[in-house]
């Protein structure tokens, strides 16, 4: 039994999970293998915290990844070079999805959906090939640009790259990159997005307009998100729908919102 490794699990009370181990043990041992021999002894210090977090990753099992940083004794930024370096070396990446990210950073659909539109004008103007583009890092940046444009969530950097195995500065860049090339396309899907889903102050205005749409008042009536709050006004505007809707078994495909974007969408393909 490899001491090292058991004492990290311990911390997380994983030490008695076999299949967690044992997967910790052989990432250990590939690392001191094919990784530390070629590179520099500091990699003998993090290779265990970093064997434990890709065993995790494997396993799918959550755990907080700021115990193993401090762990390792190295600070996060020293912490994640190590771990790309070491995932690139073994050939690991990194797999996301929107609908994994709309989840995590609870984004409605519609955010969701324009971040595809925009990777994939993306695409267009830059002449970039698929194999390119299907890289976490593309799909990360259209997402953050997306959802930090219309200020509906801000995402940091930080919990971007939490996520895959890119330096912040080859990530900035790409992100960047993007932004620079559709500009245009950004502001018309910001504006887009400020119709589909009015500001809390608009939609005061037209709260009986959603009221008559018997999908959004079942599923706001099931969600606590859609109740009053503590000074018992009603908080069933419409910046609710996308996470009414996610939360519910109502489907959000269904709403006029939807429909309205999907218009809009076949629209900016077609041009």
């Amino acid at each position: 039994m490899n001491n090292v490794i058991s004492d990290i699990l311990s911390t997380f009370d994983l030490q008695k999970n076999r299949r967690v181990y044992n997967k910790s043990l052989e990432f250990y041992n590939v690392i001191k293998a094919k990784v530390e021999s070629a590179n520099k002894p500091e990699l003998t210090i993090v290779s265990a915290p970093i064997s434990v977090q890709l065993a995790c990753e494997h396993e799918n099992v959550q755990i907080d990844k700021s115990v193993l940083v401090r762990l390792s004794a190295y600070p996060e930024k020293t912490y994640n070079a190590y771990l790309i370096q070491i995932k690139r070396a073994l050939n690991i990446k990194s797999n996301v999805s929107v609908s994994e990210l709309c989840i995590k950073f609870g984004v409605n659909e519609i955010l969701a959906n324009f971040s595809t539109v925009l990777l994939a004008d993306f695409k267009e103007k830059s002449k970039i090939s698929d194999e390119f583009l299907s890289e976490p890092v593309y799909i990360l940046a259209s997402f953050q640009i997306i959802c930090n444009a219309v200020k509906k969530n801000t995402i940091k950097q930080s919990e971007i790259l939490s996520l895959i195995d890119e330096t912040p500065s080859n990530y900035a860049k790409i992100r960047k990159l993007i932004e620079s090339t559709c500009t245009k396309l950004i502001k018309s899907l910001v504006e887009n997005y400020k119709e589909l889903v009015p500001s809390s102050k608009a939609s005061s205005k037209n709260s009986n307009s959603s009221k008559s749409d018997p999908g959004f008042n079942a599923a706001a009536s099931s969600n606590p998100r859609a109740s009053t709050n503590s000074t018992g006004h009603s908080q069933n505007s419409l910046t609710d729908v996308g996470f009414v809707y996610m939360t519910t078994n109502s489907n959000f495909r269904n709403t006029k919102q939807y429909k309205t974007f999907l218009d809009w969408r076949s629209k900016i393909i077609n041009l």
